[in-house]
């Protein structure tokens, strides 16, 4: 009896150790890959350094200045990439997922002048020769987790210094240091348009569903002030946002099912040799369809899709 006993405790013991063991798991990791080129005659750079940041793992560019980087963790992330030469850049926050490679391409600029010890840190704010003070760059990352914002590029401005929402329910206006809702412009790579919400009403931009899709979005500057000549038009604000591109190396779609839309996104090269990708995204509301069902009032359809083509 003694015996049995004896063995009835080591049994009782090494259950929450197995059970303590199952629960330690690799975390997953994906592949990012890309080109690093001189930004002003576009030739690919040999031997540049590519990190990723706050990890150990880096890489140098090849001949035809490409890196492929393994075992990236999954979640946002961010490279700094550098080459003899050249002005050290760091890249907006990007997701990384095990599902297909991230492509994060990288144009560096040369250095006109030595500098000592450079320290590198990433910050929102980013001065230019043009805006020193006035230009907030917003990342995906930022995009993705700004809290009630629901993916919304107007509703993540809201939280910025000097800018404010009108206080009406399901309304996406934006008034910049007191000015109204009509003097921001907005900027989708470098092409004006003329509102950035569906069911914009006359003398405000500001509707109830954003009409650009943050998927397809690598970068977002807002100028409260002090506007770029290109962007000379602005009264209270400017908006430029960036479109990523497409990835060279195989077809990848999302399909998305949203609390009022349903979308799909398309990523994939159009040439064989991977120099030609399209990025894409078409969007449809269904609320509509479920209001009729139930027979009560309903609004209208809404769609919207933009896609981008690079060669």
């Amino acid at each position: 009896m003694m015996g049995l006993w004896k063995y009835y405790w080591m049994l009782l013991l090494a259950v929450p150790i197995a059970g303590y063991s199952q629960a330690v798991r690799p975390v997953s990791s994906g592949i990012v890959r890309g080109e690093v080129q001189d930004k002003n005659s576009g030739l690919p750079l040999t031997g540049a350094l590519v990190l990723v940041v706050n990890d150990t793992l880096r890489q140098q560019t090849g001949t035809d200045g490409r890196y492929e980087i393994k075992g990236v963790p999954t979640g946002y992330n961010t490279l700094y990439v550098d080459a003899e030469g050249y002005s050290g850049v760091l890249t907006e926050s990007f997701l990384v997922t095990t599902s297909a490679p991230t492509l994060v391409n990288v144009e560096l600029e040369k250095r006109m002048v030595t500098v000592g010890e450079v320290v590198v840190s990433a910050s929102p704010f980013r001065p230019t020769t043009e805006s020193p003070v006035s230009m907030r760059r917003i990342g995906t990352e930022e995009i993705d987790l700004t809290p009630g914002a629901n993916r919304d590029i107007s509703k993540v401005v809201q939280s910025a210094p000097g800018v404010l929402s009108v206080p009406t329910a399901n309304r996406n206006d934006v008034l910049v240091r007191g000015g109204g809702a009509n003097e921001n412009r907005y900027y989708l790579d470098g092409i004006e348009i003329p509102v950035l919400n569906h069911f914009a009403v006359q003398g405000g931009s500001g509707g109830n569903a954003s009409l650009v899709n943050p998927e397809l979005l690598k970068s977002v500057n807002f100028y409260t002030g002090a506007f770029p000549a290109q962007f000379s038009n602005g009264l209270s604000s400017v908006m430029d946002m960036q479109m990523r591109s497409g990835n060279p190396d195989r077809f990848h779609g999302k399909l998305i099912l949203g609390a009022s839309d349903v979308g799909l996104n398309v990523d994939t090269p159009i040439s064989s040799n991977g120099k030609t990708t399209l990025t894409g995204s078409f969007r449809r509301s269904y609320l509509q369809m479920l209001f009729k069902v139930l027979k009560l009032p309903f609004l209208p359809t809404y769609n919207d899709y933009q896609f981008k083509i690079n060669t």
